[in-house]
């Protein structure tokens, strides 16, 4: 019996080190009938946490902002999704944060209301993070070399998309 539970414990320490948890924390509309969810992610091995909210356009992942901000894994990233007429999965494209005017993707009104929610939700949640982490984006643009953004976009069903997968 007790070698059941001691490999009972084994099991589920290993199998927590392969779950990541997903937890929303904000759901809403948008006039126009799109929808945003705003999601706390714990990796269940490492500890690293990240904010990051999905946009939906017609039902479907359209957008998606992410960072990690306690184990450094890169800026705050923004992915779109991509979909053909017919709504079939294409591929995503991923795009770091920028401080400046060197973005390709301005930050629209929509992006700082979202980003507001977000920087609130993270300091609320976790009083170790001390300023906001999107308030300041201006706009996003593709990576350089030496940069790093968030390494894989969380697909539907919160699957990850490694970076290798994104164009």
């Amino acid at each position: 019996m007790k070698r059941l539970l001691v490999i009972f414990a084994v099991i589920s320490l290993f199998s927590s080190c392969f779950r990541d948890m997903h937890r929303v924390v904000l759901k809403g509309r948008y006039p126009d009938k799109n929808a945003f969810d705003v999601k706390f992610m714990f990796s269940g091995c490492c500890g690293c946490t990240a904010i990051y909210s999905n946009v939906y356009k017609e039902k479907s992942l359209d957008v998606q902002y992410i960072h990690e901000y306690k184990c450094g894994f890169g800026s705050p990233t923004k992915f779109i999704f991509e979909y053909n007429e017919a709504g079939v999965y294409l591929g995503v494209k991923g795009y770091i944060a920028v401080y400046d005017s060197t973005y390709i993707i301005p930050v629209s009104i929509r992006d700082k209301q979202l980003f507001t929610g977000m920087d609130s939700l993270i300091m609320i949640q976790h009083p170790e993070v001390k300023k906001p982490l999107f308030a300041s984006i201006t706009g996003f643009r593709a990576q350089k070399p030496g940069e790093r953004t968030h390494p894989f976009a969380i697909g539907p069903k919160n699957k990850a998309i490694h970076m290798s997968l994104i164009q």
